[in-house]
């Protein structure tokens, strides 16, 4: 693991990064495989915690396939892109996922039409809290 593993200084956080130069017809397969179970057996004895970013869900059963070593998941929606049906749809075939269903994060967001959508106005979004991420007037 210490020949693979990237430390970022600043923030201390761990990563092992999973590019390859080829195409593979089936990534899933390679997900599924007992290598990358072992791998995942391992990560856990090292690390608190373990955060796999994967392929969107619906184009791709990657996702699907990680349920054996992945406990949880969080689910990211674009703003303006990702329709409630398709991730109705998306979790429809997917049981195992959407029983381990952490929450979803929209992203992206369009904060000047969000404050549209809900009834507590734009004072809610346009505040001192939000001036950190960069949501001033």
């Amino acid at each position: 693991m210490d020949d693979v593993v990237w430390t970022d200084r600043s923030t201390n956080l761990r990563f092992v990064p999973a590019a390859i130069k080829t195409h593979f017809i089936h990534s899933s397969d390679v997900l599924a495989t007992d290598a990358i179970k072992e791998l995942f057996e391992n990560l856990r004895s090292m690390y608190d915690y373990v955060l796999v970013d994967l392929s969107p869900l619906m184009p791709v059963v990657d996702a699907r396939a990680t349920a054996v070593f992945v406990d949880s998941y969080v689910c990211v929606v674009e703003w303006g892109r990702t329709t409630i049906d398709a991730v109705k749809y998306a979790f429809k075939d997917a049981q195992n996922l959407s029983e381990n269903l952490l929450g979803v994060v929209l992203n992206k967001a369009d904060i000047d039409r969000l404050i549209h959508h809900y009834p507590i106005g734009e004072n809610h979004y346009r505040n001192k809290h939000y001036a950190q991420y960069g949501l001033t007037e």
